[in-house]
C-alpha cells in the first residue's frame, strides 16, 4: 500500500498539466492530493493498530529490498508533510497566479512532497538514500524556478552541490555501517547496536551519516545554503526551507538515534554544532533586514536546537526536541507564508520600508503577531511550551547544564528581541515607505498562516488533548522505555519559569532600545564575522574548475598521437610487470606439431605488416595491404575451426578498406611530421608493446592452463544463464557489460555519420 501511494504521487506530478487551463483554481486542485494522501495514512492509524511493515522484493542477492516501515516517528512526519502540503498548494494558488509555468511549479512542488513520504518511510537504508537524493534534485528545480534570474540559478546549484554532497557522504556512511550489521534494514541494525557500535570502522561510518544530516539540516559551517535559496518562491521557502526539507536531517539523526546516541562521538559532535548552529542563526537574523532571510536565519536556529537535543539524548531532550520539532513547523511555515503576502501586497520585503500594516492588513496582523510570539516563546502559544520543555531537558544535565542553558538563554534572547522587532517594524512603527498601497490577501493565500496560527493556540492551550498522543508514540519510536508524559501550559514556580521570565525580560530590553541595538548588532556583525562562507564557496569551486581545466587542458591535448603513445606505454609497464612476476623457462616447443600452412600464413602476416610500413607508400595501398593482414588472420580462425569469428573479421575488413578508400581521398596530401627522433621513439613503444604481447602469447602457447574457460562456459551457461546457445550466453550474460559497450560505440558511430550526412555545404 505504502509503494502504492508513493509511486501514485509521483505520477500524480503530471496532473497539474492537466489542470493547466484552470488557472484560477489550479492550486486548490492540485491540493486534493495531499488532502487524499492523508486521509490515507490517517486510516492507517499507526497510534492505535501499531507499526507497519511493508516489503517488496528489490534486490534480493544484495540483500537490497524496497522495505517500508511506518512507526510513531515516521507518522509525525507525514502528518507534517502532507498536512503542511495542503497549505502550501492552496497558498500557491494566489502566490503564483501570475507567473508562467505553474503547472511545472506544482509537478516539481508534488515531485518533491512525495519523495519527502518515501525518505520518512522507509524501511532501508539504501532506499532512504534514493528518496533523500530525489528531495535534493526536486529542491534544485524548485529554488531555480526563476531560472532567468541569476542569484536563483547560483543558489539552487549551491544547494544542490552542498546536500549532494552529504548524500554522497550519506551513501558511503551506510555502506560502512550495513557491512558493519551484514544488512541495510533499519530494524536490523537496531538490533545489531553492539555489533556495529563495535565494529572497526563504525565511527567512520557515523561521520558520514552525520556529515549528510548537518548539510541538509543547515548546520554550522553548511548553514550558509539556506538564506541563499530565499531566491526561490515564496511557497517553496514556507514548504521545503522550513518544515518539510530541512527537516529531513533532523529526521535521519532521530532515525539512526537508537544505534549511536551511546557512543561518545554522537554526544559531543551534535551538541557543539547545535548550540553553535542555534546561537550563530539567532545572532545572524537580528542584522537582517529582508523578512525571508530574517526567517531563513531564525530557521537555522531552530535547527541547531533540534541537533542540540537530539545529541544530548536524555528522555527528557528528545521530548522536547519532538515538541519543538511541532511548534517550528507551525510558526515558521505561517511566518514565510506571511513574508510572501507582503512581498505581493506591499511591494517589499524590506523591514526598513515596511510599518503601520495593522491599519491596512488587520487579519494578516493578528496572525503574524500570534506566530511571532510563538517564536519568542509566550504563553498561551505552543513556543511557549517548546521553550518551556528545552530548558527543562538542559537543566537535567548537571556537568554542562551551566553552559548550556547560559547559550540557550542568550540565543533566546535574540529570537525574543527578533519577533518584537519584526512585529514592530512591520505591522505596528508608523513610519513606512510603501512601494505600493497595501491591499488585502485574498483567501487562498490567508487561509494557510490563519489555521496555522490557530493551530499554535490551540495546541498551546490543549496540548494534552490533541498532540500529546503523536507525539508520544514518536518518543516511543526513538526510546521505546520512555515513560509517559504530560504535557501542561502551566508547570508552576520553578527555575524553567524563571528562565523563561529572564529571557523574555531581556528580549524586551533589547527591543525597547532596538535604535541603539541593531547598529551595535551590525557593527559587531561586520567585524566579528568578516569570512563570508557563501563567498568562499563559489571561490572554491571556481578554483575547482580552474584546476580541472588545466588538468584537461594536459591530458585532452588534442593530439592523437599522444593519446596512442600514452595508451601503448601504460598498457606495455603493466604487461612486462606481468610478465616479470609469471616468467618462467621451461619453454617447451614441438617443432612437430606445427602446421606447415599457419607456418606459411604467419609468414605473409609478417611480410605484409613490413610492407605497409614505408611512409612512401599512398594511403589507399597501406589500407589495402593492412586489409590483406585482416583476411590472413580470418584463414587462421578457419584452420581452427572458428567460422564465425573468421566470417566476422573478413566483413570487418572489407567494410573498413570500402571506407577507407571513399574517405581518403578527401584528406590533405601526406606530409612527413616524424622526425628521426620521433621515429626512434615511436619504434620503442611500439616495439615494447609488441614483443610483450609476443612474450606473453609464446607463455601461454608453451604452458597451457589446465583451466580453460571454454569449460566454464559449457558448465554453466545453461545451469545459470539458462540459455542452450553458448554464444548468445557469453554475449549477453558473462560479457554483457562489453557487449553493451559495444552497441554504444555502434549506436554514437550512427548518430556520427548521420550528423555529418546531414552538414549542407555553405558553398
Amino acid at each position: 500500500m505504502i509503494l502504492t501511494a508513493i509511486l501514485i504521487t509521483f505520477l500524480s506530478s503530471l496532473l497539474p498539466f492537466l489542470f493547466a487551463k484552470a488557472e484560477k483554481i489550479q492550486g486548490w486542485l492540485v491540493a486534493l492530493i495531499p488532502t487524499t494522501l492523508l486521509a490515507s495514512f490517517i486510516s492507517l492509524d499507526v497510534l492505535n493498530k501499531g507499526n507497519i511493515v511493508e516489503s517488496n522484493s528489490w534486490l534480493p542477492e544484495l540483500g537490497l529490498n524496497i522495505n517500508f516501515y511506518i512507526d510513531g516517528l515516521s507518522s509525525l512526519f507525514i502528518y507534517l508533510i502532507l498536512g503542511m502540503g495542503i497549505y502550501i498548494f492552496a497558498y500557491a494558488n494566489g502566490y503564483m497566479k501570475n507567473y508562467k509555468g505553474k503547472s511545472r511549479f506544482y509537478s516539481y512542488l508534488i515531485v518533491f512532497m512525495a519523495a519527502m513520504l518515501g525518505l520518512v518511510s522507509a524501511g532501508n537504508m539504501i532506499l532512504l538514500f534514493v528518496f533523500w537524493e530525489l528531495t535534493s534534485i526536486s529542491s534544485f528545480l524548485l529554488i531555480s524556478f526563476f531560472h532567468d534570474k541569476e542569484d536563483s540559478r547560483k543558489s539552487a546549484l549551491q544547494a544542490l552541490l552542498i546536500t549532494g554532497i552529504g548524500g554522497l557522504a550519506i551513501l558511503g556512511g551506510v555502506i560502512i555501517i550495513g557491512a558493519e550489521a551484514g544488512s541495510y534494514e533499519i530494524q536490523d541494525w537496531i538490533n545489531n547496536v553492539d555489533t556495529i557500535i563495535s565494529g572497526k570502522y563504525s565511527s567512520a561510518g557515523l561521520i558520514l551519516i552525520l556529515l549528510g544530516a548537518f548539510t541538509k539540516s543547515a548546520q554550522f559551517p553548511f548553514h550558509f545554503w539556506l538564506p541563499n535559496a530565499m531566491a526561490a518562491p515564496t511557497p517553496v521557502s514556507a514548504y521545503l526551507h522550513s518544515a518539510t526539507m530541512v527537516k529531513a536531517g533532523v529526521f535521519l539523526l532521530l532515525r539512526v538515534g537508537p544505534i549511536f546516541s551511546s557512543t561518545e562521538l554522537w554526544q559531543t559532535v551534535l551538541p557543539i554544532s547545535g548550540s553553535i548552529t542555534f546561537l550563530l542563526g539567532a545572532f545572524f537574523a537580528c542584522v537582517q533586514t529582508d523578512l525571508k532571510k530574517i526567517f531563513a536565519y531564525t530557521t537555522i536556529s531552530s535547527l541547531g536546537v533540534l541537533v542540540m537535543l537530539i545529541g544530548i539524548d536524555t528522555d527528557l531532550s528528545i521530548k522536547a526536541a519532538f515538541m519543538f520539532l511541532l511548534v517550528h513547523s507551525l510558526y515558521k511555515g505561517a511566518l514565510f507564508m506571511l513574508a510572501g503576502i507582503i512581498d505581493k501586497k506591499v511591494g517589499t520585503r524590506d523591514i526598513r520600508l515596511l510599518g503601520n500594516l495593522w491599519t491596512k492588513m488587520p487579519l494578516i496582523t493578528i496572525v503574524g503577531v500570534l506566530v511571532l510570539l510563538s517564536m519568542a516563546g509566550l504563553p498561551p502559544l505552543i513556543g511557549f511550551l517548546g521553550k518551556e520543555m528545552i530548558y527543562e531537558a538542559k537543566l537535567q544535565i548537571p556537568e554542562v547544564a551551566p553552559y548550556m542553558t547560559f547559550f540557550s538563554v542568550l540565543g533566546n534572547v535574540f529570537m525574543v528581541f527578533i519577533s518584537l522587532y519584526v512585529a514592530h517594524m512591520v505591522f505596528f512603527r508608523k513610519e513606512h515607505k510603501w512601494p505600493k498601497e497595501p491591499s488585502r490577501a485574498g483567501i487562498s493565500m490567508a487561509i494557510g498562516p490563519f489555521f496555522l496560527a490557530s493551530l499554535s493556540l490551540i495546541f498551546g492551550l490543549l496540548p494534552q488533548k490533541y498532540i500529546q498522543p503523536y507525539l508520544q508514540s514518536a518518543i516511543t519510536a526513538i526510546k521505546p522505555d520512555h515513560l509517559d508524559f504530560e504535557i501542561h501550559l502551566w508547570h508552576g514556580f520553578n527555575h524553567v519559569l524563571l528562565l523563561s521570565i529572564a529571557t523574555v525580560a531581556m528580549g524586551a530590553i533589547l527591543f525597547i532600545y532596538h535604535r541603539s541595538t541593531i547598529p551595535f548588532f551590525t557593527k559587531v556583525y561586520h567585524k566579528v564575522f568578516v569570512f563570508n562562507f557563501s563567498d568562499q564557496f563559489f571561490k572554491i569551486i571556481d578554483g575547482f574548475i580552474g584546476i580541472n581545466k588545466k588538468i584537461a587542458d594536459f591530458v585532452q591535448h588534442g593530439y592523437q598521437r599522444y593519446y596512442l603513445s600514452t595508451i601503448f606505454i601504460f598498457t606495455a609497464a603493466f604487461l612486462w610487470y606481468i610478465i616479470s612476476q609469471t616468467w618462467h623457462s621451461d619453454f617447451s616447443i614441438q617443432y612437430d606439431s606445427i602446421s606447415w600452412a599457419l607456418a606459411i600464413i604467419s609468414i605473409i602476416i609478417v611480410a605484409l605488416s613490413f610492407l605497409s610500413l614505408p611512409a612512401s607508400l599512398h594511403r589507399v595501398s597501406v589500407i589495402t595491404i593492412t586489409g590483406g593482414v585482416g583476411y590472413a588472420m580470418s584463414a587462421i580462425y578457419l584452420f581452427y575451426g572458428a567460422i564465425d569469428l573468421a566470417v566476422t573479421q573478413i566483413l570487418v575488413d572489407s567494410l573498413t578498406v570500402i571506407l577507407m578508400v571513399l574517405v581518403l581521398p578527401k584528406l590533405p596530401k601526406l606530409v612527413t611530421y616524424t622526425k628521426a627522433k620521433g621515429a626512434i621513439r615511436d619504434l620503442l613503444i611500439a616495439s615494447s608493446f609488441g614483443i610483450a604481447m609476443g612474450v606473453i602469447a609464446f607463455m601461454s602457447a608453451t604452458n597451457p592452463s589446465t583451466n580453460k574457460i571454454s569449460t566454464f562456459f559449457v558448465e554453466f551457461s545453461l545451469s545459470i544463464a539458462h540459455g542452450k546457445n553458448i554464444v548468445n550466453v557469453i554475449l549477453v550474460d558473462f560479457r554483457g557489460i562489453d557487449t553493451m559497450g559495444e552497441i554504444t560505440v555502434l549506436v554514437l558511430a550512427s548518430l556520427g555519420i548521420y550528423s555529418l550526412l546531414k552538414i549542407k555545404k555553405t558553398h
